[in-house]
């Protein structure tokens, strides 16, 4: 079977592109930036940015299944960025897609299509295009809206929430009731697999976790233990605390950049995970990982 991974130089596709390989599915890649990993766990790997694709024979091999990454991750990202890199470049890779009537697509979303602000709306957008396009043409699909992803080499929100232990004061979390669920990138990439590999999660949307309800107090104390952190914490009333993530929405959205948000202070303060069962419960599966055992893996290796 042929599948091509985009997004495949990212974080996610340098860990599922050689399992794939061991699998022995043909694999190709597209993405924008050059891979992380050895060519040789590509039959192809081809440079393009998907969201100025113009060339319909851009791959001339014949695919039957295709995995979708590529996105922008950054929720702080401006919205013509998130727009382009979220809804067109989808846009262009499921109407290739349609012409080369691919039988499968399976689509990385996010957790959070469904919250507030263009991050979501543009995810949202793509999900239902997706939807739109598959349903006429018949062609099968699988979502996977997926949690925060942890792993060694992890990147985006949860890497740079680690780092800042190390460099600057962090809000105070110790008396926070915010829990909120992740996803071992491992984990991830056999529900991929799984998805490519078995019918009864066709033309469905999961969301996807390993099914832990992590509490960030909890988190925050074995943070600041292993990085021997013993700086004060940000003791401001909660209020002026929330004043500062508006502010700093304001401040991201001009361009320039902040590690406060809204979005930051609903996670720290209040956010709480909803009931829905994940991918694993559903299909009654194991995940094998868990986010507080590879912290100190995690960490150690981000010294390195």
């Amino acid at each position: 079977m042929n599948i091509l991974v985009s997004g495949a130089s990212g974080y996610i596709g340098s860990v599922l592109v050689p399992r794939l390989k061991e699998l022995n599915y043909s694999v190709f890649g597209i993405d924008r930036a050059d891979p992380k990993i050895e060519l040789k766990y590509f039959n192809s790997f081809i440079l393009d940015d998907l969201s100025v694709l113009d060339n319909n024979d851009f791959l001339k091999s014949e695919i039957d299944v295709l995995i979708h990454l590529a996105g922008e991750s950054s929720i702080n990202a401006k919205y013509k960025k998130q727009y382009k890199d979220n809804y067109i470049a989808s846009k262009n890779l499921y109407m290739w897609c349609l012409d080369r009537k691919i039988k499968k697509i399976i689509m990385l979303s996010t957790i959070k299509v469904d919250n507030q602000g263009s991050y979501s709306e543009t995810k949202q957008m793509s999900e239902s295009l997706l939807i739109k396009i598959c349903n006429q043409n018949n062609t099968q699909y699988t979502i996977l809206r997926s949690t925060p992803i942890y792993g060694v080499g992890m990147k985006g929100g949860l890497a740079n929430w680690i780092e800042r232990y190390k460099k600057v004061l962090i809000p105070d979390v110790r008396n926070s009731e915010a829990v909120f669920r992740l996803v071992g990138v491992n984990d991830l990439c056999a529900a991929i697999i799984f998805c490519l590999e078995n019918t009864d999660v066709d033309n469905k949307i999961f969301e996807v976790s390993d099914d832990v309800d992590y509490k960030i107090k909890e988190i925050d104390r074995l943070i600041k233990s292993i990085i021997g952190n013993n700086k004060k914490y940000i003791q401001l009333p909660r209020w002026l605390l929330w004043l500062a993530s508006k502010l700093g929405d304001f401040i991201n959205k001009i361009g320039l950049s902040t590690p406060f948000s809204t979005d930051r202070y609903r996670m720290l303060y209040m956010n709480k995970p909803n009931n829905h069962y994940s991918f694993f419960q559903q299909l009654s599966l194991a995940a094998n990982e868990n986010f507080m055992e590879q912290i100190p893996l995690i960490i150690s290796k981000r010294k390195q």
